[in-house]
């Protein structure tokens, strides 16, 4: 049997990033629907959170590091959903 580590969520005060890709935005709004209702039932206001978008999953990580590394947020989610159709860009 697997190990499984499982803690407790907890909000933190201070502020929260979220880098969303436009890309299949039928996918990533309902992804920060989720995200953002999470943090919601997690006591997190929504002033403390701070929304990014940007094209596709391609351009999530420079975003996502740049705002980890400012130190003005306690985390930074990042939502996109790369879906394998006729092409092979999923790869």
């Amino acid at each position: 049997m697997p190990q499984e580590l499982e803690g407790k969520a907890l909000s933190t005060p201070g502020a929260w990033a979220i880098v969303v890709a436009r890309y299949n935005e039928s996918v990533t709004r309902n992804l920060l629907r989720g995200a953002l209702s999470t943090l919601a039932e997690h006591g997190v206001a929504d002033d403390a959170v701070t929304v990014v978008w940007v094209p596709g999953a391609w351009e999530v990580p420079l975003p996502a590091a740049r705002l980890a590394r400012s130190g003005q947020f306690n985390a930074v989610i990042c939502l996109a959903a790369v879906i394998r159709g006729e092409t092979t860009h999923d790869q």
